[in-house]
């Protein structure tokens, strides 16, 4: 059976459009919030690895992260791979999109756990 690598590329873009990821809330049930996000392998993800690692060079630092900054790592990449959402509030008010906010949302282990899950499966951006 021959293989046919279209397949492959047209994953990958789709990873770099991104899928809807509908927020549970802490019943497991699904909120109206809902979260576009890119896969692990998207342009924007690999991007953010790139650029942790230059900075890492530039700054002469080849020491094993702490896991402090492990985990602060691990949030920034998640965070780019966040392109946006709806339907998102915080105390009542509306909470918008921003790479700011979005570090904050992939910080926070229930939301970014669920954004980590959909981010790092490959079969969620397969065409079916």
């Amino acid at each position: 059976m021959s293989f046919d690598f279209a397949t492959i590329l047209d994953a990958t873009d789709r990873q770099n459009a991104g899928i809807v990821v509908t927020i549970k809330d802490l019943n497991g049930d699904p909120t109206d919030w809902k979260i576009t996000v890119a896969g692990l392998d998207s342009k924007k993800a690999r991007e953010a690895r790139n650029r942790a690692s230059d900075q890492r060079v530039a700054a002469h630092r080849f020491d094993p992260l702490t896991a402090a900054e492990s985990e602060e790592l691990s949030a920034q990449i998640l965070a780019a791979c966040i392109i946006g959402w709806v339907g998102a509030e915080m105390n009542g008010q509306p909470f918008a999109y921003s790479p700011e906010n979005a570090i904050v949302v992939a910080q926070n282990p229930y939301v970014g756990g669920q954004i980590a899950a959909a981010a790092g499966d490959r079969a969620l951006f397969i065409k079916s």
